[in-house]
């Protein structure tokens, strides 16, 4: 099982990543050919600042293969 790093943050901070919504589950996603931050996002009810935010992702690319953490969002 993999290790994975959980960042603290408040309910201000969460809420101005997430654009005012609330997580409401996280789940884990395995990337596919030809997926990217936006799409994956888009089909999964997130926004890419926050998947970026709970899988440590810079600006660097996601690999086929790649499991991520989507948390998924409610307004």
């Amino acid at each position: 099982m993999e290790d994975i790093n959980r960042i603290e943050l408040n309910d201000e901070q969460l809420s101005a990543i997430n654009g005012g919504l609330h997580v409401i589950e996280m789940i884990t996603y395995t990337v596919n050919y030809g997926d990217n931050l936006m799409k994956i996002s888009r089909d999964n009810n997130s926004t890419v600042e926050a998947i970026r935010l709970y899988n440590d992702i810079g600006t660097g690319d996601i690999k086929q293969g790649q499991t991520l953490i989507i948390p998924v969002l409610w307004k």
